[in-house]
């Protein structure tokens, strides 16, 4: 297994490359300190966001897309621990090799930064 971490401007990005498995995992883990005001809030916001966008509507667009990615899972939880809260939004799909799909990968990260990205304006929206 190689590893490598990417120093980001205000991320870090982790990647196990193996060839040992035939499934890969995009996992974005969102972190912030607790905030009695917003703890609610973001535990609201990883349900919506798990459930709808600007993009796909319903819970039914959002299974019709990972059955277009051959069946990739998607969830989104919300966790509190000590002082700080977490937002974890997770693919897990077939590796791009074993399907001979060379757009895989791409998508699934397209479907991730779209949820990540377009679901906190509805999530405001939603809540007000």
């Amino acid at each position: 297994m190689c590893y490598t971490k990417i120093p980001l401007d205000k991320a870090t990005l982790h990647i196990y490359k193996t060839k040992k498995f035939k499934k890969i995992t995009i996992d974005v883990v969102l972190s912030d300190k607790v905030d009695e005001t917003n703890l609610s809030y973001r535990t609201l916001l990883s349900r919506v966001m798990e459930s709808k966008s600007t993009k796909y509507l319903t819970k039914r667009d959002i299974n019709r897309k990972l059955d277009m990615l051959y069946g990739a899972t998607f969830g989104i939880s919300s966790a509190k621990e000590g002082l700080t809260t977490y937002i974890d939004a997770s693919i897990d799909g077939v590796n791009p090799r074993y399907v001979l799909d060379d757009n895989l990968l791409e998508e699934m990260f397209k479907f991730l930064s779209h949820i990540l990205g377009y679901n906190h304006q509805e999530a405001i929206f939603f809540l007000h």
